[in-house]
């Protein structure tokens, strides 16, 4: 029945049972085959003729249930879940009712369970697939996956006498130092305990580069969210984040199982004019507050 489905409209009270609806709609729940999409709606206080402007723009939305010309993903798009311990995911909210998975690596059909609101639990990405599925399966695809199962990050080697360093240590570079900016040379480094204020020199862009270390006080998730125009996002020797432009600077999100201890954290970025934001975000994911989103930023950095 792919590509087929069915919506039928009638006026309520006497116009449903003269058209008769009723028995139709009985055929339909006992003879129907499960993948046939259908639908039966009645209007109050409709005429046959004015009927039809409700229920046509009602049977388009119904026919194309499922259709999108936005992009459909996850967030985070990219990131370790350890196997068996949960995390938490969002997800397009508007399309949640058409969007179902699994958790055995099997294909998701229409029996399988659906996302509900806008987000839910992923506990091995090995194992889990989520699908778009449309009224009419003239839409449906898989909607990709990237986050993979590993094991938690390990902070620096070796125990680091003293408090942590708990400054933002930037640097800036022209243009056209990006992106590597370890063979150029700055022209401006400084520090600040919280939010950069770059002044004048964004106006016609520049290359930067912030350095900090972070002190993790328990073992968790750690959701890393990045915006800028170019981006790269490392904690210690790992690579979280790299963006080169070439599909916007929408937000960009990295889920990193850390243990407790110190790590150093680099941000690499271009701001390309003073209007152009850079932030950095770190949400702590935790027993109490698996909604991570839902709470304050457990790090942040502002840059102007």
């Amino acid at each position: 029945m792919k590509g087929k489905a069915i919506f039928i409209a009638g006026r309520a009270g006497d116009g449903y049972s003269e058209m008769g609806l009723g028995g139709l709609e009985s055929i339909l729940r006992s003879r129907g085959k499960p993948t046939l999409h259908w639908k039966m709606t009645t209007y109050e206080d409709e005429s046959h003729d004015s009927l039809k402007l409700k229920a046509t723009y009602d049977g388009l939305k119904f026919l194309y249930g499922g259709f999108t010309q936005d992009p459909v993903g996850i967030f985070p798009a990219s990131g370790v879940v350890v196997p068996g311990r949960p995390v938490q995911v969002l997800v397009s909210w508007h399309l949640s009712p058409h969007l179902h998975y699994t958790t055995d690596g099997s294909e998701p059909g229409e029996s399988s369970p659906e996302v509900q609101g806008s987000a839910f639990s992923i506990a091995d990405p090995r194992k889990f697939r989520l699908r778009l599925l449309s009224h009419r399966g003239v839409f449906d695809r898989e909607i990709p996956v990237a986050l993979r199962a590993g094991e938690p990050f390990a902070p620096e080697a070796g125990p680091r006498p003293g408090a942590v360093d708990a400054a933002w240590h930037y640097a800036m570079f022209p243009p056209e130092a990006w992106p590597r900016l370890e063979a150029g040379h700055p022209f401006a480094q400084g520090e600040s305990a919280k939010e950069l204020n770059f002044g004048t020199p964004a106006t016609k862009g520049f290359a930067g580069k912030v350095q900090r270390e972070i002190e993790v006080p328990e073992e968790g998730y750690y959701v890393f969210v990045v915006r800028a125009d170019q981006v790269r996002l490392s904690l210690g020797q790992n690579l979280l984040i790299e963006n080169d432009g070439a599909h916007g600077s929408g937000m960009q999100a990295y889920v990193a199982p850390l243990q407790r201890g110190r790590y150093a954290l680099s941000l690499e970025f271009m701001k390309a004019n003073q209007n152009s934001e850079v932030l950095l975000a770190v949400m702590r994911s935790s027993d109490d507050l698996p909604e991570w989103w839902k709470g304050s930023p457990w790090l942040e950095l502002k840059a102007r």
